[in-house]
């Protein structure tokens, strides 16, 4: 009974470790998604407030080529949504992980006293 035990604690351990280190990654690509939108958002306000006539250019590899405002703009735009919509799908990511984070360490915890009584 008691090899069962530390089997089913060592498996829910392994699970909450998994989960923890997961999170950490989850974390760091949503500040990296946020990042990349806030970006964006500040290019596209820049390019807002420029005069109307000013040459735009669009990174292209290791060069720039000159860009046609409104085609750049929709591409920044479309470049934002998905990177809001990558942001989001993270975010409901890490809730999940969170949740079985938090339910692995109950678990653990119950556990832990069942066998103390």
């Amino acid at each position: 009974m008691e090899d069962q035990l530390r089997k089913v604690l060592s498996e829910i351990e392994a699970r909450a470790v998994s989960s923890q280190r997961e999170l950490t990654s989850v974390k760091q690509a949503l500040v990296q998604k946020q990042r990349i939108a806030k970006t964006i958002q500040l290019t596209l306000a820049e390019i807002d407030s420029l005069p109307k006539d000013t040459p735009l250019y669009q990174g292209v590899g290791k060069m720039f080529m000159l860009a046609d405002e409104t085609t750049l703009q929709s591409r920044l735009k479309e470049e934002k949504k998905s990177t809001e919509d990558e942001a989001k799908a993270l975010e409901k990511k890490h809730e999940y992980l969170l949740k079985t984070y938090e339910n692995a360490r109950q678990h653990i915890q119950a556990a832990m006293q069942r066998q103390a009584t």
